[in-house]
């Protein structure tokens, strides 16, 4: 009878701590899909931010009003180009739920602030109206800078920062998840 006994109790055991391997498995395997989600995410947000980064040069180096009567605003266009960079490394070189966070933060910001400049068109005898089309306006010609610029350029960065908050959001939610 006290065999019986020990083998029943044995026999718990094994199965309590099957068990325990098998939940301690599926956690492992959740963090390594979690993990592995971060550094695809990682990839597709760094490269976002260098493109986005890539267009403000390509505003920089274009946009002679800009220049002409807004140092200022390239001088802040130079610091945006260089956070853009610099987040992306960031978020290549240490995925996490903090970089993805800055980098979804950042872009927010970012999307604020280019609307926000709207309100400034009073200020260089423009109305909102018209200063929102030389912002915003892929086809708008502003003589002396190109066709498109700085209308073109800035709305594919607006795009692609909407798109970097969706996929920082994604990573994060893919976080919570596991």
């Amino acid at each position: 009878m006290d065999q019986l006994n020990l083998e029943i109790v044995s026999s718990r055991t094994y199965f309590a701590h099957d068990a325990h391997a098998t939940l301690l498995l599926r956690r492992s395997r959740r963090v390594r899909e979690t993990l592995s989600a971060y550094a695809r995410s990682s990839k597709v947000v760094a490269g976002l931010l260098a493109i986005i980064g890539l267009l403000g040069v390509l505003v920089l180096a274009f946009d002679r009003i800009l220049w002409q009567t807004a140092p200022v605003h390239a001088n802040a266009l130079i610091v945006f180009v260089i956070i853009d960079l610099a987040a992306g490394a960031f978020v290549l070189a240490k995925p996490s739920g903090m970089t993805f966070t800055l980098a979804g933060v950042w872009s927010a910001l970012r999307i604020a602030i280019q609307i926000g400049d709207i309100l400034l068109g009073p200020s260089f005898g423009l109305s909102y109206a018209q200063f929102a089309s030389y912002l915003f306006n892929p086809a708008y010609v502003n003589p002396p800078n190109p066709t498109g610029i700085p209308g073109a350029p800035i709305d594919l960065i607006v795009i692609l920062e909407i798109i970097v908050i969706w996929v920082t959001w994604r990573a994060g939610s893919s976080v919570r998840k596991a």
